[in-house]
Protein backbone atom coordinates (compact mmCIF):
# COMPACT_ATOMS: atom_id res chain seq x y z
CA UNK A 1 0.00 0.00 0.00
CA UNK A 2 1.15 3.39 -0.80
CA UNK A 3 1.09 6.31 1.58
CA UNK A 4 -0.37 9.20 -0.17
CA UNK A 5 -0.09 11.86 2.89
CA UNK A 6 4.32 11.05 3.40
CA UNK A 7 5.24 10.06 0.11
CA UNK A 8 3.16 11.49 -2.34
CA UNK A 9 3.66 10.89 -6.45
CA UNK A 10 3.41 14.99 -7.09
CA UNK A 11 2.99 18.12 -5.47
CA UNK A 12 1.74 21.23 -6.85
CA UNK A 13 2.43 24.28 -5.59
CA UNK A 14 0.85 27.62 -6.70
CA UNK A 15 2.38 31.36 -6.16
CA UNK A 16 0.94 34.52 -6.58
CA UNK A 17 0.38 35.96 -10.40
CA UNK A 18 2.86 38.68 -11.13
CA UNK A 19 1.09 42.05 -10.72
CA UNK A 20 -0.75 44.28 -13.57
CA UNK A 21 -0.45 47.53 -14.19
CA UNK A 22 -2.16 49.44 -17.05
CA UNK A 23 -0.51 52.38 -18.40
CA UNK A 24 -3.44 54.88 -18.64
CA UNK A 25 -4.61 56.10 -22.18
CA UNK A 26 -3.25 59.76 -22.76
CA UNK A 27 -6.60 61.04 -22.54
CA UNK A 28 -9.81 59.78 -20.80
CA UNK A 29 -11.95 60.72 -23.82
CA UNK A 30 -11.53 57.70 -26.33
CA UNK A 31 -11.46 58.22 -30.40
CA UNK A 32 -12.05 56.35 -33.16
CA UNK A 33 -8.96 53.40 -31.37
CA UNK A 34 -7.73 53.43 -28.51
CA UNK A 35 -4.19 52.18 -27.23
CA UNK A 36 -4.28 49.99 -24.23
CA UNK A 37 -0.48 48.90 -22.56
CA UNK A 38 0.46 47.10 -19.13
CA UNK A 39 3.14 46.23 -17.48
CA UNK A 40 3.60 42.98 -15.35
CA UNK A 41 5.99 42.15 -12.11
CA UNK A 42 8.93 39.60 -13.52
CA UNK A 43 8.06 36.43 -12.73
CA UNK A 44 10.09 32.61 -12.14
CA UNK A 45 9.15 31.16 -15.32
CA UNK A 46 6.15 29.94 -17.54
CA UNK A 47 4.58 32.56 -19.91
CA UNK A 48 2.09 35.05 -19.17
CA UNK A 49 -0.95 34.97 -21.16
CA UNK A 50 -3.49 38.22 -21.33
CA UNK A 51 -7.21 38.98 -22.16
CA UNK A 52 -8.14 42.29 -22.33
CA UNK A 53 -12.01 43.47 -21.89
CA UNK A 54 -14.10 46.15 -21.86
CA UNK A 55 -17.22 47.69 -20.28
CA UNK A 56 -18.96 50.23 -21.30
CA UNK A 57 -21.19 50.22 -17.96
CA UNK A 58 -18.32 50.88 -15.48
CA UNK A 59 -18.30 47.39 -14.87
CA UNK A 60 -21.84 45.61 -14.51
CA UNK A 61 -21.25 43.89 -18.29
CA UNK A 62 -17.94 42.81 -19.40
CA UNK A 63 -16.98 41.69 -23.50
CA UNK A 64 -13.43 40.38 -23.90
CA UNK A 65 -11.83 41.76 -26.81
CA UNK A 66 -10.12 39.22 -28.96
CA UNK A 67 -8.06 36.09 -28.06
CA UNK A 68 -5.79 36.01 -24.98
CA UNK A 69 -1.85 37.35 -26.34
CA UNK A 70 1.18 37.43 -24.26
CA UNK A 71 1.66 40.88 -26.02
CA UNK A 72 1.60 43.59 -23.13
CA UNK A 73 -0.51 46.15 -25.55
CA UNK A 74 -3.16 45.80 -28.04
CA UNK A 75 -5.08 48.96 -29.89
CA UNK A 76 -8.54 48.58 -29.78
CA UNK A 77 -10.88 50.16 -32.54
CA UNK A 78 -13.56 51.40 -30.27
CA UNK A 79 -16.78 51.17 -33.04
CA UNK A 80 -18.29 48.66 -30.76
CA UNK A 81 -18.80 50.75 -27.67
CA UNK A 82 -21.78 53.22 -27.13
CA UNK A 83 -21.51 56.31 -26.00
CA UNK A 84 -20.79 56.60 -22.12
CA UNK A 85 -18.84 58.47 -19.83
CA UNK A 86 -18.19 55.27 -17.66
CA UNK A 87 -15.86 52.99 -19.63
CA UNK A 88 -13.68 50.59 -17.93
CA UNK A 89 -10.72 48.36 -19.88
CA UNK A 90 -9.27 45.37 -17.88
CA UNK A 91 -6.32 43.27 -18.42
CA UNK A 92 -6.58 39.61 -17.18
CA UNK A 93 -3.00 37.80 -16.70
CA UNK A 94 -2.59 34.46 -15.62
CA UNK A 95 0.40 31.69 -16.05
CA UNK A 96 -1.52 29.09 -15.58
CA UNK A 97 -2.67 28.33 -12.42
CA UNK A 98 -3.21 31.98 -10.69
CA UNK A 99 -4.09 35.37 -12.39
CA UNK A 100 -4.51 38.78 -11.23
CA UNK A 101 -5.99 41.65 -13.30
CA UNK A 102 -5.66 45.38 -13.18
CA UNK A 103 -8.22 48.38 -14.52
CA UNK A 104 -8.64 51.53 -15.86
CA UNK A 105 -11.97 53.40 -15.34
CA UNK A 106 -13.42 56.84 -15.98
CA UNK A 107 -13.24 57.06 -19.75
CA UNK A 108 -15.35 58.78 -22.21
CA UNK A 109 -17.17 58.20 -25.20
CA UNK A 110 -19.24 60.78 -26.50
CA UNK A 111 -22.20 60.14 -29.02
CA UNK A 112 -21.10 59.22 -32.24
CA UNK A 113 -22.87 60.48 -35.57
CA UNK A 114 -24.80 57.21 -37.43
CA UNK A 115 -23.86 55.66 -40.60
CA UNK A 116 -26.05 55.98 -43.43
CA UNK A 117 -25.84 52.77 -45.61
CA UNK A 118 -27.37 53.09 -49.63
CA UNK A 119 -28.88 49.77 -50.54
CA UNK A 120 -30.29 50.72 -53.68
CA UNK A 121 -29.38 52.23 -56.27
CA UNK A 122 -25.78 51.38 -56.46
CA UNK A 123 -22.82 53.66 -57.49
CA UNK A 124 -23.47 54.06 -61.49
CA UNK A 125 -26.35 52.84 -61.96
CA UNK A 126 -27.80 54.05 -65.59
CA UNK A 127 -31.48 53.90 -66.81
CA UNK A 128 -33.50 55.58 -69.06
CA UNK A 129 -36.01 59.06 -68.62
CA UNK A 130 -38.47 56.83 -67.38
CA UNK A 131 -36.85 54.46 -64.96
CA UNK A 132 -38.98 54.36 -62.09
CA UNK A 133 -36.18 54.54 -59.19
CA UNK A 134 -36.88 52.85 -55.44
CA UNK A 135 -34.41 54.57 -53.15
CA UNK A 136 -33.93 52.05 -50.46
CA UNK A 137 -31.29 52.76 -47.10
CA UNK A 138 -31.00 52.77 -43.82
CA UNK A 139 -28.84 53.88 -40.68
CA UNK A 140 -26.52 52.56 -38.19
CA UNK A 141 -25.77 53.80 -35.15
CA UNK A 142 -24.14 52.22 -31.88
CA UNK A 143 -26.60 53.29 -29.84
CA UNK A 144 -29.77 53.57 -31.75
CA UNK A 145 -29.56 50.34 -33.84
CA UNK A 146 -31.20 50.55 -37.41
CA UNK A 147 -32.66 53.88 -38.29
CA UNK A 148 -34.95 52.82 -40.90
CA UNK A 149 -35.40 55.84 -42.24
CA UNK A 150 -33.84 59.05 -43.67
CA UNK A 151 -33.95 62.30 -46.09
CA UNK A 152 -32.81 61.77 -49.71
CA UNK A 153 -31.70 64.43 -52.21
CA UNK A 154 -30.43 64.48 -55.66
CA UNK A 155 -27.52 67.33 -57.01
CA UNK A 156 -30.80 68.10 -60.01
CA UNK A 157 -33.93 67.48 -58.50
CA UNK A 158 -33.63 68.85 -54.44
CA UNK A 159 -35.47 67.13 -51.96
CA UNK A 160 -36.93 63.63 -53.20
CA UNK A 161 -40.68 62.34 -52.06
CA UNK A 162 -39.93 58.33 -50.97
CA UNK A 163 -43.42 58.04 -50.22
CA UNK A 164 -43.26 56.44 -54.32
CA UNK A 165 -40.95 55.15 -56.80
CA UNK A 166 -39.16 58.17 -58.06
CA UNK A 167 -38.94 59.29 -62.01
CA UNK A 168 -35.67 61.47 -62.00
CA UNK A 169 -34.90 64.57 -64.64
CA UNK A 170 -32.68 63.71 -67.41
CA UNK A 171 -29.02 64.18 -66.31
CA UNK A 172 -26.42 62.58 -63.92
CA UNK A 173 -27.37 62.46 -60.42
CA UNK A 174 -25.76 62.44 -57.28
CA UNK A 175 -27.91 61.33 -54.86
CA UNK A 176 -27.77 61.78 -50.84
CA UNK A 177 -29.21 59.46 -47.78
CA UNK A 178 -28.75 61.21 -44.39
CA UNK A 179 -30.26 59.65 -41.40
CA UNK A 180 -30.22 61.39 -38.02
CA UNK A 181 -29.69 59.30 -34.74
CA UNK A 182 -31.75 60.11 -31.07
CA UNK A 183 -29.06 62.82 -30.28
CA UNK A 184 -29.53 64.85 -33.38
CA UNK A 185 -26.16 63.87 -35.23
CA UNK A 186 -26.53 63.18 -38.55
CA UNK A 187 -24.37 60.89 -41.01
Amino acid sequence: WWNWETEPIFVLTSSSAPEISIIPPASGTLSDSVDIAWTTTKQAGGTMQYVVMASPDGGNTWMPIGLPTTSTSITIPTDFLPASDNIIFKVVGSSGLGSNSAEVSNLTIENRKPKAIIVSPKDGWVGNTETKWILQGYGSDIEDGTIPTGEWTSSIDGQLNTETDIILSPGKHILTFKVTDSGELEG
